[in-house]
């Protein structure tokens, strides 16, 4: 079963690597990335594998195609191996048990693509497991930006990006436990603003949701890179 789950997820990364280095030659992207959508399917596993296509830097679309496709791959692994500890535990709930991996594309312009990658594990015992992985990339040269590296060298952003979230916490009377936004803190782009998010029960209570905090441009554009064109 392990082997048939996982030569889904290898169809998709080939897919992913295929369709997006079938086109080249383009001029430098500014506008949007054309995006297309593979979909694999099986009993206990539903991936949607977002496809980046029409880059000029053939090398820059296979890398970027391949970290998204990727991604679904080590959600999966994480489920299987839950999974086959339930099979040999003779739990019967493992038998309904299932993986869904699905995208959201948050940004998508002057040569900047953002897009998270949700996971959802579901072990029908009233139990579940959810994770969203974030890129934000430079799609002209690949780059994968840190939190840190949409700001300007030697800006102090993590304070200013504290005092917002603690000032938003505290608007909401929200029992938070967040301390400090760190360099490589995961994030992603929107066309409002900066999202700074905590997984599931890291900052929040046990079984809370991903947590979001959204900053708008304005309250951060002073210390914002200026290669960042927001």
């Amino acid at each position: 079963m392990r082997s048939k789950i996982k030569s889904y997820v290898a169809a998709a990364i080939m897919a992913a690597v295929v369709l997006g280095t079938a086109n080249n030659g383009w001029a430098m992207q500014k506008g949007p990335v054309d995006i297309s959508q593979k979909k694999e399917q099986s009993e206990r596993l539903t991936i949607f594998t977002p496809i980046i296509t029409g880059l000029e830097d053939s090398d820059v679309e296979f890398n970027l195609n391949q970290m998204l496709a990727s991604d679904a791959q080590r959600g999966l692994d994480k489920f299987l191996l839950k999974w086959n500890q339930m099979q040999k535990a003779a739990e019967q709930s493992a038998l309904k048990s299932n993986f869904v991996a699905d995208y959201s594309e948050k940004y998508n312009r002057n040569g900047i693509l953002s897009i998270t990658i949700q996971q959802y594990s579901n072990f029908n015992q009233g139990h579940s497991e959810k994770s969203v992985n974030a890129y934000t990339v430079d799609v002209n040269t690949g780059k994968v930006y840190n939190l840190f590296q949409i700001f300007r060298p030697f800006a102090n952003f993590n304070s200013r990006l504290d005092d917002i979230i603690q000032k938003e916490s505290a608007l909401y009377h929200a029992k938070y436990s967040f301390k400090h936004v760190k360099d490589t803190q995961p994030f992603y782009l929107t066309e409002e603003g900066l999202v700074i998010y905590f997984q599931p029960g890291e900052i929040g209570a046990k079984g809370t949701d991903v947590i979001r905090f959204v900053i708008p441009y304005e309250m951060i554009r002073d210390l914002l890179n200026v290669e960042l064109d927001v």
